[in-house]
């Protein structure tokens, strides 16, 4: 699921990979060539510019995780 004004991708040629039910929100940047796990959020304006496991909510410029609940 993408929200408006996302922007996925380099321009230096690295492509993300996205995995399965990702929900991405408005405005997050997805940069470089990394991998975006399974079932991960990625919050509205976000920059991501590492791997996001599996699962994994991340907020923030850069974007962080933020801890799993119990």
């Amino acid at each position: 699921w993408l929200e408006s004004g996302v922007v996925i991708g380099d321009n230096r040629g690295g492509t993300p990979l996205l995995g399965d039910h990702v929900f991405v929100g408005s405005g997050a940047k997805i940069i470089g060539p990394l991998r975006v796990g399974d079932g991960a959020r990625i919050g509205a304006n976000a920059v991501v510019l590492s791997d996001v496991p599996d699962g994994a909510t991340m907020v923030g410029i850069p974007a962080r995780p933020l801890p799993q609940r119990d």
